[in-house]
């Protein structure tokens, strides 16, 4: 599997049931933010959560997951290991920023299921009647309809209780930066595990349906994403978030000697087209343009700049609007010659030999420098020389604009 999950095996043996269950551990990969009464360990593969209260530590502790949820990963859940005092545990999303004090869907920009009486809290410390009680051994899940046709900012979210859909669908505002999951606690000795995150259908709890969808597209060719909505082609993309909020996809595969180029038509735009291009590591922030962060390049079409590691960028080429081509390479021919040491390399086909320097790339190419291309409309405009980040550089298409839409078509020839 090419998926974002298949990189939970090198992370531990003990994640493997996990991987091949579709589901991705988002707390092992992306990290969490921990109340200080909040105690967390891992056993059998799996984070446990568990509320202690601490000198300066509040009286509910949150867990708030540093990746957000999306179309990709839709549906996470936690097992109630221990009901602590009260049973006073919640599940639910966010925004960004929650605080780490405040159980889910007791503040605003906020929605939560909670387990000792069975309420819904969506904005508000008061809850409604909604679902069951639940208690030790059971699951709680949360999911998220991203279906188009309810606003750029409307979604809807679903809890459940043992994989069964509980209460109703909820109508639910995206938060600025998206939906991040969150696990309260707010009683002594209190115990949750988190099971992962997966992907499941909307308003469904059957995992024989998320299966079958799982394994088929869009995971077939991204990693991970925010705002971002897939057409019936994942290689469609489409804004579905705030104006100005930052839309991203990544890629599941890095870049290499065979795979070193890809293409970003745009398709649709509502005025001066936002779209940015680039490369980055796979940990890369969703909340950032191609460019803006750390070990990440982009080329953006709304001013034409180059940016690189930084969010300031630099004159580098024309702007881009809808009709345009943005493409992005990279060249591995210093990389490529540096090592070819073996006489023989010279006589091989061209094939045999592109195969050979992508294996070796992948087990060495991480720290090299490598020359990185933007093209516009199949004519390049400028090059960078970047250092190559651990694990490779992932494609990275991002938007920030309502009604914008484009297809990436990797593998292109024009590079």
């Amino acid at each position: 599997s090419k998926n974002g999950a298949s990189l939970i095996h090198g992370i531990g043996d003990e994640n493997q049931i996990m991987a091949e269950k579709n589901t991705i551990d988002f707390v092992e990969l992306f990290g969490a933010d921990i109340g200080a009464s909040i105690t967390k360990k891992k056993e059998d593969g799996c984070h446990l959560f568990q509320f202690c209260r601490k000198q300066g530590g509040g009286e509910v502790g949150v867990v708030r997951m540093k990746e957000p949820m999306s179309h990709l990963y839709n549906y996470f859940e936690i097992e109630i290991v221990d009901e602590g005092r009260s049973k006073a545990i919640g599940i639910g999303v966010g925004v960004i920023s929650y605080p780490l004090l405040r159980m889910p869907g007791w503040n605003r920009e906020s929605i939560g299921y909670h387990a000792d009486d069975g309420k819904l809290f969506h904005q508000a410390g008061w809850g409604a009647a909604f679902g069951p009680v639940c208690k030790k051994g059971d699951r709680m899940g949360v999911g998220i309809d991203y279906e188009v046709g309810r606003g750029e900012r409307k979604n809807r979210v679903w809890f459940t209780r043992n994989g069964e859909m509980v209460g109703h669908a909820v109508d639910f505002q995206r938060p600025m930066k998206g939906h991040y999951p969150l696990i309260g606690l707010h009683s002594e000795m209190e115990c949750v595990k988190y099971l992962g995150h997966s992907y499941r259908p909307p308003l469904s709890g059957d995992s024989h349906i998320a299966d079958m969808i799982v394994n088929c597209s869009p995971l077939e060719v991204w990693a991970r994403s925010n705002g971002i909505q897939f057409g019936e082609n994942p290689h469609s993309l489409i804004f579905q978030a705030a104006n100005k909020d930052v839309a991203i996809a990544i890629s599941n595969t890095p870049m290499d000697p065979q795979n070193c180029y890809f293409e970003v038509s745009i398709d649709d735009s509502k005025g001066q087209s936002e779209v940015g291009i680039g490369l980055g590591p796979y940990t890369y922030i969703l909340d950032s343009y191609p460019g803006w962060k750390h070990g990440s390049i982009g080329y953006h079409a709304d001013n034409g700049m180059l940016y690189q590691e930084n969010g300031y960028g630099k004159p580098f080429g024309p702007t881009c609007q809808m009709g345009d081509v943005m493409g992005c390479g990279v060249r591995f021919t210093e990389w490529r010659e540096s090592h070819q040491t073996n006489e023989d390399d010279c006589e091989e086909d061209e094939k045999q030999l592109l195969a050979k320097t992508t294996a070796s790339f992948k087990s060495n190419g991480s720290g090299q420098e490598c020359v990185i291309y933007f093209t516009k409309n199949g004519k390049e405009i400028g090059e960078s020389k970047m250092v190559i980040p651990q694990g490779g550089f992932y494609p990275m298409v991002a938007m920030s604009s309502a009604g914008e839409k484009v297809t990436v078509h990797f593998n292109a020839t024009t590079g």
